[in-house]
């Protein structure tokens, strides 16, 4: 039990400096690493215990929501990976119910701390030159630690700020630990945490609950921030810290991530699955030309994800989790820092955030209850057998992580991601044409279809069919003013090749559709745009080449007439 206990522990610390599991070949080697230990547990024990509490219930619906998605999935090829999350989620739960007591919390609660203290130092030595993590661990001028995402990293920080509370130690010990994950918190200007820090620290405060140590400690890492600061000439950027207001543009924004997003949710209330919301986001996107992986609202997130029902299952488990279940206060805090900051970001996009929060929300009482018990036999081949795809699929990302991309997809067609990145490399015309097809024949959003497919179409002089690829690109992606622009170079194309074969009605009709442009930019212009102050705002207005194609449309009609 100790052996599996510490096996554990040290492997949550490597998933945290595996980026958090954020990318899917990550995903793929914690399913792996908890299903071995899982089959351990069971070949050493000869039973696993089976939690039947709410945060199980929770589990296995959310496992059960992902197989659902998978039937009604805008993308099915990578909703497997939705299904392979819930089944990590699962899969880890169980194990931690095995060894979850007071020795375990105590030491993973030690090395937690010191895995963030250790990420952090890392992170402020690439500040001062140590340019080996510098990439990775500072990203636009923030630290964004191991996890390589400021926010999140700062989510993580925090937390081990209040776990560091509950530690005992000499205070030396603790002014020098909470310098580092001070100065840390600050390096990753994340104005959402520390807003969120400042409220939990005033609520600790009244409860007495704040010791020398941490102010001290708080004190020397408002000083080390500054003479980093000033250091590496960051003052500009800092200042965001003291830009909190709702007319902030990233906020305004992330306001329109949500509108559009609500929108989309209407449409498809049985969800998008995972990766729908990335392909499809641009077709209803206003005001702004965004394009994330994630809507920056995990509970939104899972509404576009896995539907109506998915979203409001995790509300509710928030809720519960929040506010009803009873465990340790200062572990409530911990989960409760991750799922508010979830609510405005992509924090619960991390399994590892996931896993924190199994980890602090699991209690003793639950552990003592021998719930429901697995002998070995079946469960051991049970096992073995969801270990199997797992290891499949850990190939398959590994290949793809590598940039095989054509190895990806002779393991497996449904990686759409591998197929458009494929697609960008290929050279033959024919494997070009199959698989734009195949790519907008199960998604009808990839952009990169159709753009191959156009470019191929000119080259054959089938103009035509080019305009017809080109609609369908300002139809999924109205915003990108070159769409419009591409759409009125094919139609002038095919207006003239159909007047030289001798069908004027047809190119008149086409040169009609050109001089409409200009009313159909007009009408988009007062749809879209929207009164946020943001960046990136769409430039919906005739540019040169639209007027040039404008204009030698007006003369080819005129001279039909």
């Amino acid at each position: 039990m100790k052996v599996l206990s510490i096996t554990i522990i040290i492997w949550m610390t490597v998933f945290m400096f595996l980026q958090g599991l954020y990318f899917n070949h990550t995903l793929m080697l914690a399913n792996v690493i908890v299903i071995i230990l899982l089959f351990l547990w069971l070949f050493h024990k000869g039973s696993l215990i089976l939690p039947k509490d709410m945060t199980s219930k929770f589990l296995f619906l959310f496992l059960a929501l992902q197989i659902l998605a998978y039937f009604t999935a805008l993308e099915k090829g990578m909703q497997v990976y939705g299904i392979f999350l819930g089944l990590l989620l699962v899969m880890a739960y169980v194990l931690i119910y095995q060894v979850h007591n007071n020795n375990f919390m105590k030491y993973f609660k030690c090395v937690f701390v010191i895995s963030v203290i250790v990420g952090g130092l890392i992170g402020i030595m690439s500040y001062l030159g140590f340019e080996e993590h510098q990439i990775s661990y500072v990203i636009n001028h923030r630290m964004a630690g191991p996890i390589q995402y400021a926010n999140t990293w700062a989510a993580v920080v925090f937390s081990a700020i209040l776990v560091y509370l509950t530690i005992e130690m000499k205070t030396w010990q603790k002014v020098i630990g909470f310098s580092i994950l001070g100065t840390t918190l600050l390096m990753t200007m994340s104005r959402s945490v520390i807003l969120i820090s400042c409220l939990i620290i005033v609520y600790l405060l009244i409860k007495k609950k704040l010791n020398n140590a941490f102010w001290m400690g708080l004190c020397f890492s408002v000083v080390i921030s500054k003479v980093l600061i000033g250091f590496i000439n960051l003052e500009m950027v800092f200042r965001r810290l003291t830009q909190m207001t709702p007319k902030v543009s990233e906020w305004q924004t992330r306001l329109l991530y949500y509108e559009d997003a609500l929108r989309m949710i209407w449409d498809r209330p049985f969800g998008y699955g995972t990766f729908g919301y990335y392909y499809a986001q641009r077709a209803y996107q206003t005001g702004s030309m965004y394009h994330v992986r994630y809507v920056h609202s995990s509970l939104l997130q899972a509404f576009l994800d896995i539907g109506i029902l998915g979203g409001m299952t995790l509300a509710a488990f928030m809720i519960y989790i929040i506010f009803i279940k009873k465990y340790d206060g200062m572990n409530k805090l911990v989960v409760m820092v991750l799922l508010l900051h979830s609510l405005s970001d992509i924090t619960l996009q991390f399994p590892y955030i996931w896993l924190l929060i199994i980890i602090f929300s699991t209690t003793k009482e639950e552990i003592e209850r021998k719930d429901f018990v697995l002998k070995k036999g079946f469960s051991n081949v049970a096992i073995l057998l969801l270990l199997l795809p797992c290891i499949y699929f850990l190939i398959v990302e590994i290949s793809y992580y590598r940039g095989n991309y054509e190895t990806t997809l002779d393991l497996y067609q449904g990686h759409t991601e591998g197929a458009r990145k494929y697609l960008l490399t290929e050279d033959n015309q024919d494997q070009q044409i199959t698989l734009s097809e195949n790519l907008i024949r199960r998604n009808p959003y990839i952009i990169e279809g159709y753009l191959v497919l156009k470019d191929i179409a000119i080259k054959k002089g089938n103009y035509p069919l080019a305009v017809e690829h080109t609609r369908t690109l300002v139809d999924i992606n109205p915003l990108n003013i070159h769409r419009h622009e591409a759409y009125s170079s094919a139609l002038l194309m095919a207006s003239e090749f159909s007047i030289h074969s001798g069908d004027v009605p047809q190119g008149r009709m086409y040169l009609e559709a050109i001089r409409t442009i200009p009313e159909a930019l007009t009408v988009l212009a007062k749809e879209k745009n929207t009164h946020y102050n943001i960046r990136h705002k769409p430039y919906l207005v005739m540019t040169k080449k639209l007027n040039e194609n404008y204009n030698k449309a007006g003369v080819l009609l005129r001279g039909l007439d």
